[in-house]
């Protein structure tokens, strides 16, 4: 018998096992239902709280409201600029991640395994810090490059209190993801392809446009749709740059300032919203998918050539500089500023050179910080933990069961469709509505589950990369020895996939202590954490922007350590099948 019929005899009988709903080969998948009917009650909570229920004097939404509100000019404005940030962001991101990628892969360019290492440490800036150090560079009144340039040539050189601030900030933001999606696919090009075209007489900037850039073209796509889907959900930025300053609102900042930025809580109208930007939301998704599964039509077929490195002769110096230019705009600059800032007795002492420690020292005392650390520590730990455990289940009901297949893709994909604020805002309501869990609010519980919906999806695809090159044969010669399917999973499925779990986990960590906007809702006195902890000593008073910088500074530092564990660890020691 050969493989390719003995494996698919194997998968035959994998299922043809499954026994009787005892049987432990049903563990998976009663977890990927377990997870499924978990978000679909989230789902109806929402909309039942929003529908029909509703809190106090609000009854639910009518036909009525719903006109009201939708039909307005001032929606429509909230709307387009939501779908602005995410193109703007998605379409920068995309190319500079090319750009980025191109240069340290297929020219001669200098220092270049130094630039691949540093391009990660902006995972390490939660967004909300970034926009606190881009405060602190470009704010109009007391930005540092900002003041210079008034004081040196009378004008400021970029308001960041702007849509442009908004899309410059998540676009340049996004330049390590934009390269790790991107490096794999400049290393793929067949290198005969540019030699053709130079042979033809183009130059290199003529290739890299006319060739490199449209064979660039699916992995730039994705780059471009996944930065415009975290864009259309995001809540930092455009609440730090837009709508606190800026009077610019997205849907994430409209949904917040209806609940809690107004006296009475309008949950009708935040319930609206919500719908509305899943529906955005859910576009961007299945334009998304059904992109990407056309990525065929540009694939290169060749053997295992050699990669062509360009010289660049005296260029290379202007290639260093282009990259420190992206990688500074995307790390530089923010933690300047916000470092800066943190260092000053007051804004607008900047270029006064007095520099204090007194932010960090008001910063310790305030009475609940260890509090509030713990709970950052303690929700991130878990939602990764519990992200790992559901991931695994349901990546095995993906790939080990073939009429599971669609089932185990369709629970992975869908949480994508959800911004991370709608999320706070269902759970809110399904602690609410069901008896018994009503206790859990103003616990972690509700923070740690929101912040599973937001990782599930990523994490799902890391374990799926790892196990779809595991051999269905090793877990076929476990059952011939005698060994149980519990003691198969847990001795050679599991061991087998570490890497991909690890990874999980400490992504999921490292994403969950940096989230704002899928717990900003969810917060009460006694399960606050440290991004909220920012958001609310901004809020309350902008005069104590350099405090708030000092925080950002301990919460960047936290971060730091186990971004680091993740890429010598994670991504380093537990690699597949290690």
């Amino acid at each position: 018998m050969d493989v390719v019929s003995y494996r698919s005899d194997y998968g035959g009988k994998i299922r043809s096992r499954l026994g009787d709903a005892t049987d432990p080969r049903w563990i998976p998948f009663y977890v990927t239902l377990l997870f499924l009917g978990i978000f679909l009650a989230t789902v109806a909570a929402l909309f039942l709280g929003t529908t029909v229920f509703g809190i106090g004097d609000d009854t639910g939404i009518t036909l009525a409201q719903i006109q009201e509100v939708l039909f307005q000019w001032e929606l429509a404005r909230i709307v387009f600029d939501t779908i602005a940030i995410g193109v703007g962001a998605g379409a920068i991101s995309a190319m500079i991640g090319a750009i980025y990628a191109w240069l340290l892969i297929r020219t001669d360019m200098p220092f270049k395994r130094l630039f691949r290492v540093i391009v990660i440490l902006p995972l390490a800036m939660p967004f909300i810090v970034k926009g606190i150090g881009w405060i602190s560079v470009l704010a109009p009144g007391f930005g540092i490059v900002n003041v210079f340039f008034k004081n040196t040539f009378g004008f400021i050189l970029f308001d960041i209190y702007s849509i442009w601030g908004i899309i410059m900030a998540i676009g340049f933001g996004g330049l390590p993801l934009s390269f790790l999606v991107t490096e794999p696919a400049v290393r793929s090009i067949d290198p005969s392809l540019e030699e053709g075209s130079r042979i033809a007489g183009r130059g290199l900037l003529g290739t890299f446009f006319r060739v490199t850039l449209p064979l660039l073209f699916p992995a730039m796509f994705s780059v471009f749709m996944l930065v415009m889907i975290f864009a259309l959900g995001n809540f930092d930025y455009p609440f730090l740059l837009g709508a606190a300053q800026g009077g610019i609102d997205t849907l994430a900042t409209e949904i917040f300032q209806v609940i809690r930025g107004s006296p009475i809580p309008k949950y009708d109208v935040a319930g609206i919203y919500s719908i509305l930007y899943v529906a955005i939301a859910f576009t961007a998704i299945t334009i998304y998918w059904l992109t990407t599964r056309k990525t065929h039509k540009y694939q290169t077929i060749s053997g295992g050539a050699r990669q062509t490195v360009h010289q660049l002769g005296r260029w290379k110096w202007l290639a260093v500089a282009i990259c420190l230019f992206l990688w500074g705009m995307s790390f530089v600059a923010p933690f300047v500023g916000m470092l800066f800032m943190s260092l000053t007795p007051r804004i607008g002492a900047l270029f006064s050179l007095e520099f204090t420690l007194a932010n960090y020292a008001e910063l310790f005392s305030i009475p609940s910080l260890f509090d509030i650390v713990f709970n950052t520590v303690a929700a991130g730990f878990f939602a990764g933990l519990l992200t790992a455990v559901f991931a695994t289940f349901i990546a095995y009901t993906s790939l080990k069961y073939d009429r599971f297949t669609g089932f185990g893709d369709y629970v992975s994909t869908i949480p994508l469709g959800f911004p991370p604020i709608v999320y706070g805002l269902a759970i809110f309501w399904l602690v609410l509505m069901l008896p018994g869990v009503n206790d859990l609010y103003g616990t972690l519980a509700p923070l740690v589950l929101a912040l599973v919906f937001t990782r599930l999806p990523h994490g799902t695809r890391m374990i799926t990369s790892n196990l779809i090159q595991i051999s269905d044969e090793l877990e076929e010669a476990s059952s011939i020895s005698g060994a149980s399917w519990s003691t198969t999973f847990r001795k050679v499925v599991i061991p087998l996939i570490k890497g991909g779990v690890t990874n999980t986990f400490l992504y999921s960590f490292i994403g969950s202590m940096r989230e704002l906007g899928a717990v900003v809702l969810l917060i009460t006195a006694g399960n606050n954490v440290l991004t909220n902890l920012l958001l609310q000593m901004y809020s309350q008073d902008a005069g104590a922007l350099p405090i708030v910088a000092a925080g950002s500074m301990v919460l960047f530092l936290m971060i730091l350590v186990f971004v680091l564990a993740y890429e010598f660890v994670g991504a380093g020691k537990y690699t597949a099948g290690a």
